[in-house]
């Protein structure tokens, strides 16, 4: 796969490393031998060399549709190790949800951006957000004390609340679990700022 492509596939689908994903989703690189997406990524790469003979310039429309192929493709192909992640979620907040432990009011919050730009990804390297865009999802049962404002500001982040307060540490938990699977579902990976699913 061309660099393009595999620099937004591990933005889209870059999880962590202990919810067993393929060595592909963990590390960014593609080392996945005989799959379809290897195999338009290679026949995009041939569109691009046959230009030095100058025949092969009226294939070059294909080059695009062929890349965006290979990496829809290649995120079909390793869908169930997201799935996996999120399942193991679930069921971890089943075991939650029968216990009790009280704690002083919490809430779950969001890190987001404050402005357009590139940040920090706890995963490796960093990954452009638009001003708004979630950089992580946590809970605390601190308030406004869970970060210092040099932290917030260091970081070009707001901690906006997620949830109204909650006294049992579990819900805290499972709250925040929510909210993590939710963002998984929807964008493919956990936020840049989270290391895995807790």
């Amino acid at each position: 796969m061309n660099g393009l492509t595999i620099g937004a596939l591990n933005h889209c689908l870059h999880i962590d490393a202990e919810v067993e994903l393929p060595e592909v989703v963990v590390t960014g690189k593609a080392r996945v031998n005989s799959s379809y997406s290897s195999t338009i990524a290679t026949m995009a790469l041939a569109c691009v060399a046959d230009d030095v003979s100058g025949v092969g310039v009226i294939d070059d429309a294909a080059i695009p549709v062929l890349a965006a192929t290979a990496g829809a493709v290649w995120a079909y192909e390793h869908r169930s190790a997201i799935e996996k992640a999120i399942n193991r979620a679930y069921n971890s907040i089943s075991t939650m949800a029968t216990k009790t432990m009280e704690c002083k009011p919490g809430y779950v919050y969001h890190l987001v951006a404050k402005s357009d730009g590139m940040y920090p990804n706890v995963r490796g390297g960093k990954v452009h957000l638009n001003a708004g865009d979630t950089w992580k999802i946590g809970e605390t049962i601190n308030g406004p004390n869970r970060y210092s404002q040099n932290y917030l500001n260091g970081l070009n982040v707001d901690m906006v609340p997620s949830s109204g307060p909650m006294t049992n540490k579990y819900q805290l938990w499972i709250e925040e679990k929510r909210q993590l699977i939710k963002y998984a579902s929807k964008y493919g990976s956990l936020p840049p700022g989270n290391k895995l699913f807790k």
